[in-house]
């Protein structure tokens, strides 16, 4: 039960093996696409906001492709990707659909 289950994890905790039985947050998402964005684009992120991408990183996504985004090196969320009608124009957004921050 619980008492088994905790003495479990302190054993975990003492030995410092807690790490092998966690996963990164991100593991199972690898078949997404990564896309790194700043400090500034990640409060906007935060906020529920789109921000604009760099076309010419990114000329082989599809409309509603959905993506893994990292503020530096640290996972915040999934996102997706909106050309649609802007795609004409050169323009992708990152519209963000679930953060872990």
């Amino acid at each position: 039960g619980e008492k088994e289950f905790g003495r479990w994890l302190g054993k975990l905790k003492k030995t410092n093996h807690l790490n092998s039985v966690l996963s990164a947050s991100d593991s199972v998402l690898q078949h997404l696409l990564a896309i790194k964005i700043t400090l500034e684009e990640s409060e906007n992120i935060r906020f529920g906001r789109q921000i604009k991408l760099n076309p010419q990183y990114y000329k082989d996504v599809e409309d509603k492709q959905q993506v893994r985004i990292y503020e530096e090196n640290k996972f915040i969320g999934i996102a997706e990707l909106n050309t649609g009608l802007l795609a004409k124009e050169g323009i992708i957004l990152l519209q963000p659909k679930r953060l872990f921050c």
